[in-house]
């Protein structure tokens, strides 16, 4: 959804030289990975990504601009007995570093809200079906370990009292617990993390009724199913008023986004979580070069589209897409390789489960 592509262009602006262009003498990075996958296995990943632009540049240590669930994979590479010291300093974007309440819709009932909750849904859907699993909880709970580890290490959950009150239930009694975030952030590894790296974290702050901080539950009215083990969101079959807002980016609450004590922090209220590494580029610029740029990328790529469209296949069969003036997107048949000549489409690739073009 080319989350990066502003911030990618102001950093070339400025004199990077990304990899993936074939320039030489490179010193711009990506690092993709599945985000459904431990953030464990992806902080291995992460360190073998090092390695090998230390290996390309000769450099002893890279910087890291980390966003979203980026920032706990970085987190967990630097706070672990793998750790090379090959980091020199990480930027935070809207890191969830002590969870985020709606992961608890996905590992409770696969409930997925947002703009693109939708899609995540649908797809989820589609490889819980391919891969032999029935209920999408249960695929959810076994094979997306992410969602867990993105759920909230303090009190987050509302209990009725007598008098109709909502009362805070005390974290981890009746939560579902989360050992991955709490280990990081248990004072031993806190403390490895500011000695290890410079920090500094971004975070946004939108006001009281942008993001989820609350869930007000009652009991699973429905124990049969598995789902709700920690309490059932209210109403949640007729409306969203179990759902209490608060500050926060619009998914990551401002709590847990600036919950990183002694860490430098730079907070704006202009930007909700998906839009911070265009909004902040200028600071995250300054931050690595120490000089803020004159320069500023926002190509708002979406607000030109009319219509998406949505190909998925339903066989074990690969397929391609061609518009009507014969550009194509998809399988290329001929070469056994990935086409893409459609601007701004994707391919999930021919080797995934899913397969499907948007």
């Amino acid at each position: 959804f080319h989350t990066y592509d502003n911030l990618m262009e102001a950093l070339i602006a400025v004199g990077y030289k990304e990899d993936s262009l074939g320039e030489s003498n490179p010193n711009l990075f990506t690092f993709p990975y599945d985000w459904r996958q431990d953030n464990n296995i992806t902080a291995s990943l992460l360190k073998q990504k090092i390695n090998s632009v230390k290996q390309i540049t000769g450099s002893d240590k890279v910087d890291i601009v980390a966003h979203s669930m980026g920032g706990l994979v970085t987190r967990s590479y630097v706070e672990s007995s793998d750790y090379q010291n090959d980091i020199d300093q990480v930027i935070f974007l809207g890191t969830p570093h002590l969870g985020s309440p709606k992961s608890y819709l996905g590992y409770g009932g696969a409930i997925f809200t947002g703009q693109w909750g939708w899609l995540q849904k649908y797809l989820f859907q589609i490889e819980a079906a391919t891969q032999g699993y029935l209920d999408l909880i249960d695929y959810i709970r076994v094979k997306v370990p992410a969602v867990e580890q993105l759920l909230p290490i303090y009190d987050y959950l509302k209990d009725k009292q007598a008098d109709n009150s909502w009362q805070l239930r005390s974290y981890p009694l009746n939560y579902p617990q989360n050992n991955y975030l709490e280990s990081l952030n248990s004072q031993v590894n806190l403390d490895l993390l500011r000695q290890r790296v410079k920090i500094t974290n971004i975070v946004s702050s939108l006001g009281g009724d942008s993001t989820l901080n609350n869930i007000r539950v009652i009991s699973d009215p429905d124990l049969s199913d598995n789902k709700w083990q920690s309490g059932y969101p209210e109403n949640l079959n007729e409306n969203l008023e179990g759902f209490e807002m608060g500050d926060g980016d619009g998914t990551v609450p401002f709590y847990s986004a600036n919950s990183l004590n002694d860490a430098e922090v730079i907070e704006t209220n202009s930007s909700d979580h998906e839009n911070l590494p265009t909004v902040m580029q200028k600071e995250i610029i300054k931050t690595l070069t120490g000089i803020e740029p004159t320069g500023y990328f926002n190509s708002k790529l979406t607000s030109t589209f009319k219509r998406w469209y949505f190909f998925r296949v339903y066989s074990p069969v690969d397929f391609a897409v061609i518009a009507p003036d014969g550009k194509k997107i998809g399988k290329d048949f001929i070469n056994n390789t990935e086409i893409n000549e459609i601007p701004d489409a994707f391919y999930s690739g021919f080797n995934d489960h899913a397969e499907f073009v948007l």
